[in-house]
Formats: structure tokens, sequence, C-alpha cells
């Protein structure tokens, strides 16, 4: 038997195409784009990772970016950021936005991304009317072909109202936010070895062993085929970012002169759990009055946004503990000093960053808080002296506004990983 087979061209285009499969980080020397946009408020230049899911996204493209960086593979040809306007404001107007948004971003990138701020590109323009008419074309808008029209004889806002109002105000709320961002592209390519680098020739002349070797026979071994790749682990996502705040209540504090402490804490996209602490031990400047409580009031909300600002509902649960006196010559305490009152309602309220100008807006927040339900009062009634008398019971159905906060909040990142 001569061993001939084991060097023919076929065979060693099989083992090529073995290595090729088995190595996923090989492939062809092309050159590749990706891009993530980043939104901003109308008029805003700020970036604001709460805004339309923008730190998510910008952080995956950062993570994206540095593992290029540490790659031998991956060659990095360049970035660059490119924003603009809605058309709504004036040239003038709209070329300064556009040029602090694209600043915005290179900013940030070069910061946290670690690369020379130089080496970025940077553009932007005033009114990209034609990803306006991309949006459009692509949409499924029974009006888009009289939109489009419109669009093309129209570069300018103020015409576009006066021809149609109609088609005007659908893109001024369903496409002029779209316009107002800032889309980041990446080009780079794979670097491939050569084939002819990972193998060496077989010699064109047979080996001749000569009669010293007889063939020996051949028996199936029932052996299975091997496999060309092994089986890929089970992916795990990369640590995001979950949050938690710490907040403290305004109102109690010149109202009946209550510290108190909240903690709060996000579960998934739109539901937080809050619970807040009061106590106070303190007379009001006399001993004949006082108003000292412990209680707590956790709450469930809903917030109507991603990134736990602006509105939100939710419901409350209350329980509580008082001694409290107001100089009338009694004093007044949950029965037998061990009773304390239960109860809960419902509430909405409003969350507004505090410092928008800075890195990260939404870290310090003010939170407007108004709530109403049931709770039943159970008190006992004492003479206001050194050891009083108890003079009789209160037994009292209370309905009406339970809860009211106007609470500075702090928000804390730690990181998760999930399969």
């Amino acid at each position: 038997m001569s061993l001939t087979l084991l060097r023919t061209p076929g065979t060693i285009l099989l083992a090529a195409l073995l290595l090729f499969v088995s190595s996923p980080q090989l492939a062809a020397d092309d050159t590749v784009t990706d891009s993530v946009r980043v939104y901003f408020r109308q008029g805003k230049s700020n970036f604001e990772p709460a805004f339309q899911g923008n730190g998510p996204r910008i952080d995956s493209l950062i993570a994206r970016i540095r593992q290029m960086q540490g790659s031998s593979i991956v060659d990095m040809k360049n970035i660059r950021v490119q924003a603009t306007a809605s058309p709504e404001g004036t040239y003038q107007i709209n070329y300064r936005l556009a040029e602090r948004r694209a600043g915005t971003i290179a900013d940030y990138l070069s910061k946290y991304a670690r690369f020379d701020r130089s080496s970025l590109k940077v553009d932007f323009i005033e009114t990209d009317w034609q990803l306006l008419e991309d949006m459009v074309d692509a949409s499924d808008w029974e009006l888009k072909d009289r939109a489009l029209e419109l669009i093309r004889a129209n570069h300018d806002d103020k015409a576009l109202k006066r021809a149609d109002t109609r088609i005007y105000n659908y893109l001024y709320n369903n496409f002029y936010p779209r316009m107002r961002g800032t889309t980041v592209y990446i080009r780079y390519s794979m670097n491939m070895p050569e084939l002819e680098d990972q193998f060496k020739p077989w010699p064109e002349e047979p080996i001749d062993f000569g009669d010293e070797f007889a063939p020996l026979p051949i028996e199936p071994l029932g052996l299975q085929p091997m496999a060309l790749r092994q089986s890929e682990p089970e992916p795990v996502e990369p640590e995001t970012l979950g949050h938690w705040y710490l907040k403290t209540n305004f109102l109690t504090w010149p109202l009946n002169l209550t510290p108190n402490i909240g903690f709060e804490f996000e579960i998934g996209r739109h539901f937080s759990v809050s619970i807040p602490f009061y106590y106070s031990a303190l007379d009001w400047f006399r001993r004949d009055r006082k108003f000292r409580v412990a209680g707590i009031q956790p709450e469930g909300r809903y917030w109507f946004r991603e990134g736990f600002l602006g509105p939100f509902v939710g419901v409350h649960g209350t329980f509580g503990w008082w001694n409290i006196a107001a100089g009338d010559g009694y004093r007044y305490q949950d029965h037998n000093g061990k009773n304390p009152t239960f109860g809960g309602g419902i509430q909405a309220g409003w969350k507004i960053p505090v410092f928008t100008k800075s890195k990260h807006p939404d870290r310090w927040g003010l939170e407007f808080v108004l709530g109403a339900g049931y709770m039943p009062l159970y008190s006992d009634k004492y003479y206001d002296v050194y050891n009083g008398m108890k003079v009789g019971e209160i037994h009292k159905n209370y309905w009406g506004i339970d809860h009211a906060a106007v609470s500075l909040t702090y928000k804390i990142d730690y990181k998760r990983r999930k399969r």
C-alpha cells in the first residue's frame, strides 16, 4: 500500500478548511463599519445617559473599542463622530448645537475609551435632510410619499409647515426627535493569517518504502467522524450597571423635626421599591410640645419612562408609632404604647435631575410625591405631666393625604452579571 494519498492537494485543502472552521477569529481582511447613535433633548447638547437609553449604548461602544485596542487581530481604522440637529431652529442655532453635540460625545469617548482626542474625525451637519428622508421612506406611514415630496421640495422647516400642517406635525412629533443626535462610526478590519504560512508543501515525488513493508488488511473500526468544531461555551452577558438610591425627605425636617432616610432599588426597567424610615425623639423647644414618631412607609413604583426620571405612580403601606403633645395639657400615644397604626394608599410623583450640566446629570435628583390612603388610629389620651393619668381612648378612621415628600436623591451604581 502506498502512502501517496496522504500528500494529495485535496488532503491539504481539507486540512486548511479544518483549521479555518475551528478558528472563528479568522475572517477576511475586509473593512467593517459599526455605529451607535446617542440622542439629545430639544435644544440641548449635554450628554444624558438616562435619556432614550443612551447610557447602555455608549457603554457597550466603549467596551467594544477597548477590546479592539487590546486585540492583535483587529485593526481599528478610525472613529468618526457626526452630529446633527432637528430642522426647527435657525441655521446659526442648529450649526452651533450640532457642533456642541459632536464635541460632547468626542470628549466623552476620548476620556473613557482611552485614546487621543485629536485622532477622532468630528463633523456635524446643522440639519441632515437626507436622514429625515431615509427615516420617512423606511416607515409605514400612509402619507410618506406626500411627505417625501414636500421634504425634497422644501429643505426649510417653516416652508414645510406652510405647505401641509398635518404632515409637518407628524414629522415634528415622530421624526424630529430622532434627528437630535450624534452617531459614532467605528471602521475596523480583521487580519487573517495567510494559509501558505500555516502549511508547508509536500514533496511532489512519492516516498518509496520498497518491498520491506507489506500492506496490512484494513478493517472497519466503527469510529464516528470527529467534530469539526468544539462546542462553544454558553454565552455570558457582560456586566451591566444596576442602581440604587439614597434619599431624604426635606418636608419633614422643618414641619415636625423628623429626621429620615430612604433607600430605593431598581427592579427591571420600569419598577422600583422605595423604603423610607422616619424617627424623631425630640421636643419642640418645650417639654409639653413634642412630636415623637417612628415609622416606615414602603412603596412600590411604576415609572413611565426608562431611566427612573419623570412621572411615576405607585402604592404604599404605612406603619408607625407616635407620642405627641401640642401644649394643650394632654399627650396622645399609640394604644398601650405597642399598637402601631397601619394602613396604605396610592401615590403619584415626578422626579427631575438636579445638575443637568454635569457628566452624570441623573446622579442627583429631586423627587416630588403626594399620596392618599387609609389609616386606623387607636390612641390613648393622657394628662401631659410626669406619669400623667390616662383619661381616655380615641378611635378614628383616617382617610386623606398620608404621604407628602420633596426628596433629594443620590444614585449609586453597582455591577451585575447575568447568564
